[in-house]
């Protein structure tokens, strides 16, 4: 997997006070998509926005359609899940997970603009089922995190 380049845009710090009263903490599921992830608050994503909101990004299409999952942690994609014997046996269990900020990247012809997040939890469970700590995005390393935004990259 490659490696992709972060460009921290806001640290914790920085976010804290909009942080305050959101949970740490989300349940696991599976999607209709076939994607298991952490279900968290919707607000991490309307809260979190307005920070990057400048870059004339895009909010991600979490909330309507297919892909009406809402703001997540992706934790397995469809095609690791596949390559499983059994299923993920923890479903409908919570973790906790910490915010360390926000970055951006460009992956293929798209910028994606996201949430730090540090989750030893999740990244145990990944190991636990044989993958790699990090997520493999589009052929990219990523680790764990909130996409919160995403807008076509310049060529």
């Amino acid at each position: 997997m490659k490696l992709p380049i972060l460009k921290n845009l806001l640290s914790y710090e920085d976010i804290k006070p909009s942080l305050e009263y959101l949970p740490r903490q989300g349940t696991l599921i599976k999607t209709n998509t076939g994607l298991v992830c952490l279900d968290i608050d919707d607000n991490y994503i309307h809260q979190l926005f307005p920070f990057i909101d400048y870059t004339g990004a895009s909010k991600p299409n979490y909330f309507a359609g297919a892909k009406n999952t809402g703001a997540h942690i992706s934790l397995f994609y469809a095609d690791e899940l596949a390559t499983l014997t059994s299923p993920i046996a923890e479903i409908g269990k919570s973790y906790s997970f910490a915010v360390a900020g926000i970055f951006s990247t460009a992956i293929a012809s798209k910028m994606y603009y996201a949430i730090a997040v540090e989750a030893p939890g999740l990244t145990a469970l990944r190991e636990q089922y044989g993958f790699n700590p990090q997520l493999n995005f589009k052929g990219y390393a990523m680790n764990l995190h909130i996409t919160i935004g995403t807008k076509q990259a310049i060529k």
